[in-house]
């Protein structure tokens, strides 16, 4: 099993010394994968309360800064040599997906091939509003499926041509290809069966929010999502084994166990042991630590006391 860390883009640490220095640590220590959170605005008053706040008031002292999600990774990938980078997850109906596509292939082949692209649809009506996009809220996952069958056609073909409910277009040039063959990796958020449903059509992995509702799934509920997943892929004539899995979650040292993913680091082992028993095959992880010092020396824990006893 592998660990990913989580790339903290928002609140006053988010400093460019600090998320490079962040970056390159974590590429140096041998950690898979930096996965980058996404918004474009934020809006002071939620409807909904999910997930940031009981009451539905954004605490701005925390969250802002909230840095660009795509230009953070393309400054990160310059910085680093090894480790994989992507949106955890990228809203898809906020952008154009021609010009989303065209960034992610520009930035793979420039940094050697090591993005991946975490897809989802988005859930904040307030956002969308505020983007103009408030029309098209309801459509949002009609929307997602199409720009990624849009990305896969501009990613593969020579002259991309493509007719759809929302974009069509024919004799095209779309120039540079992702260095990554087959083209860049396709992360898909979520775990309701919609979801399950587009990893089944359009994923190369499966990345589902765990233990954080009201996302909890523990090890035997994500097993179960697992053979949902590969009852759909059977449907579909795809072989489940070609999709990996990657939840993501807190993770927390302390003495005090209160919920699984924390404690001393034996138990954390056993957690994630528990969740590759039932199929997971990498973990991102959100790093603990109130200051960026205590961030990269927990870092350097994970990489010792965790890791060397799940691969």
């Amino acid at each position: 099993m592998k660990i990913g860390l989580n790339l903290d883009n928002r609140g006053p640490q988010a400093t460019p010394e600090n998320m490079i220095r962040f970056a390159v640590t974590a590429d140096r220590l041998g950690f898979s994968s930096l996965g980058v959170s996404d918004h474009i605005v934020l809006v002071r008053q939620q409807t909904r309360n999910y997930p940031y706040s009981a009451t539905g008031e954004i605490d701005l002292e925390a969250w802002t800064p909230w840095n660009d999600t795509l230009g953070l990774i393309g400054f990160v990938a310059g910085k680093t040599e090894r480790i994989r980078i992507g949106p955890s997850v990228l809203i898809l109906p906020y952008r154009n997906p021609l010009v989303t596509a065209k960034w992610f292939a520009t930035v793979d082949a420039l940094s050697g091939g090591r993005l991946f692209l975490g897809a989802g649809t988005g859930w904040w009506r307030e956002e969308f509003e505020a983007l103009g996009l408030g029309d098209q809220f309801a459509e949002r996952g009609a929307r997602t499926d199409e720009y990624l069958r849009i990305f896969a056609n501009l990613w593969s073909e020579e002259v991309p041509a493509f007719a759809g409910r929302y974009f069509n277009y024919e004799n095209l040039i779309a120039s540079p290809k992702p260095a990554q063959k087959g083209g860049i990796p396709i992360w898909i958020g979520g775990n309701t069966g919609r979801a399950l449903r587009r990893v089944a059509e359009f994923g190369d992995v499966w990345h589902p929010v765990v233990l954080t509702p009201p996302a909890e799934l523990n090890p035997l509920e994500l097993g179960e999502r697992r053979e949902l997943l590969e009852k759909l892929c059977g449907e579909r004539g795809r072989d489940p084994a070609s999709i990996t899995i990657t939840p993501k979650t807190h993770l927390h040292f302390t003495e005090d166990r209160t919920r699984p993913m924390s404690g001393r680091p034996g138990q954390i082992v056993e957690d994630l042991l528990s969740y590759r028993e039932q199929g997971a095959d990498e973990f991102i992880v959100y790093t603990p630590g109130k200051s960026e010092a205590e961030k990269l020396e927990n870092l350097h824990r994970i990489s010792e006391e965790i890791m060397p006893h799940i691969s």
